[in-house]
């Protein structure tokens, strides 16, 4: 038996959203396992709550061009240029994926 990581998905005394376990076994009602899933924000909207769109966020940053290097070289900081991200959901969240 391997080790897998579960995510709490309701509010409680004992378990907030986002709490992350470890187990041999399968967890019960309220958890799910943190291996990368899109679930619907309608759906966990606590878990949403707690992590957004960290794990598949709506722009990500563009590849460096000629001209970042450039700048980099000489050490002028910039701020990324951000793209859409081409597998983001409108109304979707991702799960963390833990090995």
């Amino acid at each position: 038996m391997r080790l897998r990581h579960f995510i709490s998905t309701e509010d409680s005394p004992l378990t907030p959203a986002g709490m992350i376990l470890s187990q041999l076994e399968g967890m019960g009602e309220g958890w799910l396992p943190a291996d990368g899933r899109e679930l619907q924000v309608a759906e966990y909207p606590s878990l949403y709550g707690v992590i957004g769109d960290a794990y598949n966020p709506a722009e990500i940053p563009a590849p460096p061009t000629v001209l970042d290097r450039i700048v980099t070289f000489f050490g002028i900081r910039r701020k990324p240029r951000l793209v859409p991200n081409p597998s983001y959901k409108p109304g979707y969240f991702t799960l963390p994926r833990l090995p």
